[in-house]
């Protein structure tokens, strides 16, 4: 929950898309902590082959994100009427 309410206040700095492809790795990360807390047992080697596909894709979306986004101020955006 937390996570996701930090989210949601990072959008205000960061691209819309950095965020939603980071929220793609929400399994990935809930699956480590569960490891760490002893609480969740290592995945299959498909379920490993999946998060790697879901990391490098994420990675490459963020970086193509990066170099295309341009954060605009709403001020910039108003229109004196």
């Amino acid at each position: 929950m937390v996570l996701h309410i930090g989210m949601v206040a990072v959008m205000k700095y960061v691209p819309g898309t950095i965020v939603a492809v980071t929220l793609l790795l929400g399994p990935i990360i809930a699956t480590l902590e569960g490891l760490a807390l002893g609480t969740d047992e290592v995945p299959g080697p498909w379920t490993m082959a999946g998060a790697a596909i879901n990391i490098a894709a994420s990675a490459l979306i963020a970086a193509d994100a990066q170099n295309q986004s341009k954060t605009v101020q709403l001020k910039e955006l108003e229109v004196n009427s």
